[in-house]
């Protein structure tokens, strides 16, 4: 584990901080070093620029989102003894992150990744805990399919890419002003999984 320097980690939580009280574009460098106490040299010693330590900031909450997201569901699905423990581990996933309560989690992470089209120094970064979330994903979806619950046709990092893509596809719905039923939208999941990809 790769330790971060007190002054360099000070920055990012400031950062972090003032995010729960001001939009991401409003906060100022201004506003990071006056509420630290840090100088701007010491700025711009851990940072080429601004823009770098909002890009940690960002990269540092997707990683947050990843770690979480990998303890959820590769410890349950890991326990599952059946394809019924298998959905009913899908079903509760899907039911507490498509809720409207994580919204702002999903809009955060999207607008994120938006962000790496002309950003390679922050597309960089997020491939890395991208992909330490899809093969954690599809390290856990080959176990169950050698355990025999999901059909041996199907490609385990397929299927863990498209948990994602449901997952976080579900922005197109939270800035509807018609939502629709969310319960139903996980009943459409379930019943994927149920009769296309459990075998």
């Amino acid at each position: 584990m790769n330790l971060i320097h007190p002054t360099k980690e000070k920055l990012i939580q400031t950062f972090l901080d003032l995010s729960k009280t001001n939009s991401w574009h409003e906060i100022t460098s201004d506003m990071v070093l006056d509420t630290s106490g840090i100088t701007k040299g010491s700025l711009y010693h851990h940072f080429d620029d601004f823009g770098e330590l909002i890009e940690t900031v960002r990269v540092r909450r997707f990683s947050q989102w990843v770690d979480e997201s990998i303890i959820t569901l590769t410890n349950h699905l890991s326990a599952s003894k059946s394809r019924e423990d298998i959905l009913k581990v899908l079903r509760e996933y899907a039911t507490y992150s498509h809720s409207a309560q994580r919204a702002p989690f999903r809009l955060e992470r999207t607008e994120t990744i938006s962000l790496t089209r002309n950003n390679p120094r922050l597309a960089e970064q997020l491939a890395e805990s991208q992909d330490r979330l899809t093969n954690a994903l599809t390290d856990v979806f080959r176990e169950a399919q050698e355990k025999g619950f999901i059909k041996k046709e199907l490609d385990p990092k397929v299927i863990a890419v498209f948990v994602q893509a449901y997952t976080i596809g579900i922005v197109v719905d939270d800035i509807s002003t018609s939502p629709m039923d969310k319960e139903k939208w996980v009943n459409l999941i379930y019943s994927i999984f149920d009769k296309i990809l459990l075998d």
